[in-house]
């Protein structure tokens, strides 16, 4: 590092940039670095590693989004201050550390990589420690009420297990990131289970489960939680029907937010690790409302970002952040069960370490055209549209066509749909892919 390199930058872009080239790899699993700094830091900011009175971590391989997305509604309905860590942002880095529903301002997360910078001295951190320890430091420095953590890469190694939370969701359990994670769901399943802490609280919503989880839970004595033993969760109609213990009731209406029908898994999740938290008293409402009054009110209020998000109204155009095979079932699963007189056009694109070609072949059963977008523009990780038009082309049943950057496959998607009625438009793959299509609709979501 240059001498001039070592004098810190002072503005958010330039502190993202610095970030990259600290550590020689942009993903080092382990836990010893960033314990190192975050042990430093806590001696001048003593609850950075208890920066609330409640802490959640959410692990999984699909849905930890949404269901931090869905908790922070239900405790924010309670009148709890809460405030939430999630990764990877769409497009704003802010979007990652949000407090009381907002996402913290440029000048607060400068700050903090100051006092990390200051801290860290000749120990390199990774992009995503930075991001940890900025949240836990933000965090430890305002009043809250509640912190939820999503989990970034696996668990046992990942940065965020450096909190010792109260509570933790295991969502699902699928393949992804087997170079780091191992090559099936039990090695994966063992990873994530290492968010687990004795005699924690926890709840682990997969119907298929792993027995890796399960038995590392029974091994360390974690209370864990499973759907159809110690909650129950469905859908009928508009209704929700949740029962916990001897407690159920019918929550009305379905939440507009959520599309794909296995959020009904994360939705469970969420309830119940809230009514465990509140039968066990570590969880207490300001307000007068019965607990199941505020589950409809929080779960009326849930927000989530490029999860079959409609951007557009006419041509309706989703978007989904869908990038592993689990996730595409879920796109497929809906497309499915909400037919359409016209075509469906998908615009897909993704990042080279990923099964690209089993993430298209979940959805192609339902998919008319196919608009494959480049990616190398986007990260130094994404897939050409050439090299994506290799990977995919026995598995999109059809034709398809190739194009350099996701603007160019957005608008020749309009196209096709203004040529074709009651058509419809997904589009879905890397955060990178959703990013950029979000910014060439952003002048058009007033009509949504």
């Amino acid at each position: 590092m240059t001498e001039s390199e070592k004098e810190p930058p002072f503005v958010l872009a330039q502190w993202l940039d610095y970030q990259q080239r600290v550590h020689d790899k942009p993903i080092d699993m382990g836990l010893q670095r960033i314990q190192l700094v975050a042990t430093r830091l806590a001696l001048r900011f003593p609850r950075l590693l208890r920066p609330a009175p409640l802490c959640i971590t959410v692990a999984g391989t699909n849905g930890k989004g949404s269901t931090v997305a869905l908790l922070q509604a239900l405790l924010q309905a309670r009148g709890l201050r809460v405030a939430c860590y999630t990764s990877p942002h769409i497009l704003l880095y802010n979007e990652r550390i949000v407090v009381a529903g907002t996402p913290v301002s440029d000048a607060v997360l400068c700050d903090a990589f100051v006092e990390i910078e200051r801290a860290r001295a000749d120990t390199p951190l990774t992009f995503f420690e930075f991001a940890t320890l900025a949240a836990l430091l933000i965090f430890s420095s305002t009043e809250l009420d509640a912190a939820i953590f999503e989990v970034g890469l696996g668990g046992r190694l990942d940065a965020v297990n450096i909190l010792d939370a109260d509570a933790a969701i295991i969502t699902t359990i699928d393949l992804d990131h087997q170079e780091y994670l191992g090559p099936d769901r039990e090695s994966i399943g063992f990873e994530k289970a290492g968010v687990l802490r004795r005699n924690q609280l926890a709840v682990y919503a997969d119907l298929a489960p792993v027995r890796s989880v399960l038995e590392h839970a029974k091994a360390i004595g974690t209370r864990l939680l499973r759907p159809r033993f110690d909650y129950h969760v469905s859908r009928d109609g508009a209704d929700i029907r949740f029962q916990y213990g001897e407690l159920a009731a019918a929550l009305y209406p379905w939440p507009p937010a959520l599309r794909a029908a296995a959020q009904l898994h994360n939705v469970g999740a969420a309830l119940a690790i809230t009514h465990a938290l509140i039968a066990d008293g570590r969880l207490h409402s300001p307000t007068h409302e019965s607990n199941y009054a505020l589950d409809c009110i929080g779960l009326q209020h849930v927000a989530i970002s490029g999860r079959l998000q409609l951007v557009h109204a006419q041509p309706p155009i989703y978007l989904d952040v869908a990038h592993n095979p689990q996730a595409a079932a879920s796109i497929a699963q809906w497309l499915h069960a909400n037919p359409i007189r016209g075509k469906t056009i998908a615009i897909f694109g993704g990042l080279h370490d990923k099964a690209l070609d089993l993430v298209v072949k979940e959805v192609a059963p339902y998919v008319q055209q196919w608009l494959l977008a480049g990616l190398a523009q986007e990260s130094v990780r994404g897939t050409s549209a050439l090299q994506l038009g290799h990977r995919v082309r026995g598995a999109t049943r059809g034709d398809f066509q190739s194009f350099d950057t996701p603007v160019d496959a957005l608008e020749a998607a309009i196209a096709m749909a203004s040529r074709s009625p009651d058509s419809r438009i997904i589009g879905f793959g890397s955060f990178y892919l959703v990013a950029a299509l979000f910014r060439a609709t952003s002048s058009q979501l007033s009509d949504v």
